[in-house]
């Protein structure tokens, strides 16, 4: 029953209106950032037969990170978190764009999506370094192809060659920012977010 927002803040390569079968939005993020008359009831669109609602991105900007450091932006999402008891935020790579950094100033916390077979685990600690170690409430390992049945202790380290050392670390890390927080996420009211 909570009232959920999904908001592409993609400007560069928008895609969450196809993905969710919405189709051409339209206006969106883009439209109610650089004209203070349009609103987020004009903008925002349910997505049935999801419990969510969506602002698209709208049109492409020719300079996507201008657009998201517009105070404008931190308006529409104060008014969004009035009305709604979470906001989620799909954003671009954080290490070849800085468009999910200046963002940052707006959010309660960043979830890292890492692709198993695609991102350098390189890339996945320089990300982790850019971002607030006290924003990251955690990681999302997509497409990982091993057995679940694979032994428990192989995911803190125990085989070696294939980066469960590495990822053993960067779950520590994630989870010593989350301890610190004392239970911070998920416990709020929406009006304290």
């Amino acid at each position: 029953e909570a009232r959920v927002l999904l908001v592409d803040a993609d400007l560069r390569q928008s895609s969450l209106a196809d993905f969710l079968g919405v189709g051409d939005a339209g206006r969106g993020l883009v439209d109610a950032i650089l004209s203070p008359h349009v609103t987020l009831d004009d903008v925002v669109q349910g997505c049935p037969p999801f419990n969510l609602a969506l602002l698209p991105a709208g049109r492409r900007p020719s300079a996507p990170y201008e657009i998201l450091k517009s105070p404008r932006l931190g308006e529409l999402l104060a008014e969004a978190r009035r009305r709604y008891d979470y906001i989620v935020l799909d954003t671009p790579p954080v290490l070849h764009v800085p468009d999910c950094r200046v963002i940052g100033k707006w959010v309660d916390g960043f979830l890292m999506v890492v692709d198993a077979h695609h991102t350098p685990q390189k890339l996945v600690d320089e990300a982790l370094k850019l971002l607030d170690p006290t924003k990251v409430v955690g990681l999302v390992f997509n497409r990982d192809d091993h057995p679940i049945s694979e032994p428990y202790h192989a995911y803190h380290g125990a085989r070696e060659g294939d980066g469960a050392q590495w990822w053993g670390r960067a779950v520590k890390q994630v989870g010593a920012s989350l301890l610190g927080r004392s239970g911070r996420f998920g416990t709020r009211r929406a009006s304290e977010r």
